[in-house]
């Protein structure tokens, strides 16, 4: 008895499992575009570049016969120096040098660093384009 129920509402359905069609990715594409844990969702993001920032390290200063040094070091070759008061580290002159502090300037950018101390600091202005839909 629970066979011919069955086989009656198969026949009676049979249009719509005949007619069914296999879905596309089109057919899915709105849970893509809504998924909430998107954080572009609905916008289109091209174009970006990042540049990246550079660190500048204060390894430490000296004082000697010859005069007072800072050391330091970065993630650029022209970070890594030992220089005195008014020489060049990357794109920053070495303004004073004290015991546990250096003072770096570059145009109106002044940056003071602390012995052991890193920083992060922009050559360039970061480039960051977004288009938005």
């Amino acid at each position: 008895m629970k066979r011919l129920i069955f086989l009656l509402i198969l026949l009676a359905n049979w249009h719509l499992i005949a007619d069914s069609r296999t879905n596309t990715f089109a057919d899915f594409q709105i849970i893509v575009d809504n998924n909430i844990f998107n954080a572009f969702r609905g916008r289109v993001v091209t174009n970006v570049v990042i540049v990246p920032e550079d660190i500048i390290y204060l390894a430490g200063t000296m004082q000697y016969g010859k005069g007072t040094f800072a050391i330091f070091s970065g993630s650029d070759t022209n970070y890594d120096k030992v220089v005195e008061a008014g020489e060049r580290v990357g794109s920053y002159t070495v303004k004073t040098i004290n015991r546990d502090t250096v003072e770096l300037t570059r145009g109106t950018n002044h940056i003071t660093l602390k012995v052991g101390e890193a920083k992060t600091i922009s050559t360039t202005t970061n480039l960051v384009k977004k288009i938005e839909k």
